[in-house]
């Protein structure tokens, strides 16, 4: 672990903890979690780059493409059930008018 021991790793922590306090801790080890995490996800994208000679599929414009496709079905699935339903309230307005009409002559 960088030439570090158990024993300098642990008064490294107890320091950070006093300096940072537990929250702040927290919340830069969380940060540096990410940071590792974006890390080794651009690392593996150029490797496979280096590789193939080709981008990787990137998985959030993946994400977005399918949530837009996902929205455009919805938005028409709704359309078509709503004006359907106007449709068959307006046919059925038309028969109790039509109905009142009689019985009114």
């Amino acid at each position: 672990m960088f030439g570090v021991g158990w024993s300098e790793a642990t008064v490294i922590f107890i320091l950070a903890l006093l300096l940072f306090g537990p929250d702040k801790l927290a919340e830069f080890t969380r940060m540096l979690g990410k940071l590792y995490g974006e890390y080794k996800a651009a690392r593996r994208r150029l490797e496979l780059e280096l590789l193939y000679g080709k981008e990787t599929v990137n998985v959030n414009s993946l994400k977005n493409l399918v949530e837009t496709e996902l929205e455009y079905s919805i938005d028409n699935e709704l359309t078509e059930v709503v004006d359907f339903s106007r449709s068959e309230v307006k046919n059925e307005v038309d028969d109790v008018r039509e109905q009142k009409d009689d019985i009114e002559s």
